[in-house]
């Protein structure tokens, strides 16, 4: 597919589903919850329409890329592409399952929700250190619970100061504690950098866990830790959690609205950026697990 072919596939009324789009229910995707392969597939179609609205050929050479993406030649572009963001997902999915393959009760294994810090989008380096920190704090506390194991992620998200923007009353008191008070008329860009982390704690109860983060980080909601879903099997809570790392959303107010008759993003801009953010880092980089973190450059 070229850079013509592309833009009339995008058009609102006149144009059509991509190739690959037939594939939403095929056998390779389908354990993966249909509600989050068609939210995928809308993402895809908005960041598309960002990117070729750009005047960047470098936008639309990545939109092409992502558009021809098939099961032989995957683009790699979890970020934007539905079929590789839910391949992506059930690979973390997989991956969950086997590094929890051990003897244990299910009150001793924890989901765990970090909120770390915000950092100016364009501040690279700090946004690495912080990441680096947390790395090293991790592996301490954890080496001191013995038999425990861990895997999670790092998650960036937007932080805009648009109005539409909408942030929860919880958020709002953990944000202010940590230095971010939203202007409206001032529209700076920060990431919002936290952690999903599922760990298992035999030698611990759950309560000391909790004590011993909340001391590290101790403003309000800024430590979430909390049992996996009682109604689902193990395997199929941390396959959903597992999924749930990996989902790569922009800032909703930036996309269309549903029930949009011309399916546009509201705010292009604001999909750019948050593209640019997460391409800077590889799946491995925002990487939690037992094996020993790799450097950041």
């Amino acid at each position: 597919m070229d850079h013509d072919e592309l833009r009339q596939r995008l058009r609102p009324r006149s144009g059509g589903p991509l190739p690959k789009d037939a594939l939403i229910d095929d056998a390779k995707v389908r354990d993966f919850p249909r509600s989050y392969r068609q939210g995928y597939r809308r993402i895809e179609r908005n960041s598309l329409q960002a990117l070729m609205a750009s005047s960047r050929s470098r936008h639309h050479t990545l939109a092409i890329k992502v558009a021809n993406c098939s099961p032989s030649q995957p683009c790699g572009e979890a970020v934007l592409c539905w079929w590789c963001k839910v391949k992506t997902g059930l690979a973390e999915a997989e991956a969950m399952n086997s590094t929890f393959n051990i003897a244990i009760r299910r009150h001793r294994i924890s989901a765990i929700t970090i909120i770390l810090a915000v950092i100016d989008l364009e501040d690279h380096q700090a946004l690495k250190q912080h990441i680096r920190n947390f790395h090293r704090y991790w592996r301490v506390i954890c080496e001191g619970w013995p038999g425990c194991r861990w895997r999670g992620r790092f998650e960036l998200d937007l932080l805009t100061g648009h109005p539409d923007q909408e942030l929860g009353t919880y958020v709002k008191k953990t944000l202010k504690g940590l230095g971010y008070a939203r202007q409206h008329d001032s529209y700076e860009d920060f990431v919002l950098l936290h952690t999903h982390i599922v760990l298992a704690h035999p030698g611990v109860g759950r309560g000391k866990v909790v004590d011993r983060l909340s001391a590290a980080y101790p403003l309000p909601r800024q430590v979430n830790v909390t049992s996996l879903r009682g109604e689902q099997t193990m395997e199929e809570a941390l396959s959903r959690f597992g999924g749930y790392m990996v989902k790569f959303r922009p800032p909703s107010f930036a996309l269309a609205g549903r029930g949009s008759r011309t399916r546009r993003p509201r705010h292009p801009h604001v999909i750019l950026d948050y593209i640019q953010l997460q391409r800077r880092f590889s799946g491995d980089d925002l990487l939690i697990h037992d094996a020993v973190p790799r450097r950041h450059q």
